[in-house]
């Protein structure tokens, strides 16, 4: 009896866990610092990310010893990543900080954020540029430069 419970306590008691599929890593977050009592305190603002392609191609020539070698041709470079450019809406609310995610901000890519919006008084818009490199999971866009686009009010 013991010779026919053994093999399937065996069979039983040695399974493994499955080991749990690997968390996607999370995308790269740019911070977004903004002066609220710029903007509308109820607006909606506009931010665009475009994303540069951060991509350099060098080429070296091996130095010639003694006698001259024939001069190898240049390998080619890669095809540069397309620039890549996403919009996000998001509201002012009082807040001083806007956390956008793009999986597209790979480490060392150039970008450039362009955030438009209700000016605080009057009728115009401000728009507000700012750039960066990637530089790892959060980055920190530098302050805003802000410029005020003028617009009729209505009527």
């Amino acid at each position: 009896m013991l010779r026919r419970v053994l093999p399937l306590a065996l069979l039983v008691g040695c399974s493994h866990p499955r080991p749990a599929p690997a968390p996607t890593p999370p995308s790269p977050q740019v911070t977004i610092h903004l002066d609220p009592l710029r903007f509308k305190p109820d607006a909606t603002l506009t931010i665009e990310l475009v994303i540069g392609s951060g991509y350099s191609c060098s080429k070296r020539y091996p130095m010639p010893m003694t006698e001259p070698a024939p001069t190898p041709s240049p390998a080619p470079c890669m095809a540069p990543p397309p620039p890549f450019h996403e919009q996000y809406a998001e509201r002012v609310a009082g807040r001083s900080a806007i956390v956008i995610a793009s999986g597209q901000l790979m480490l060392g890519r150039d970008f450039t954020v362009i955030v438009t919006g209700p000016a605080a008084e009057g009728c115009d818009l401000l728009r507000g540029t700012a750039r960066g490199i990637a530089t790892g999971g959060a980055v920190e866009v530098p302050a805003l430069e802000l410029v005020a686009i003028p617009q009729p009010c209505p009527a």
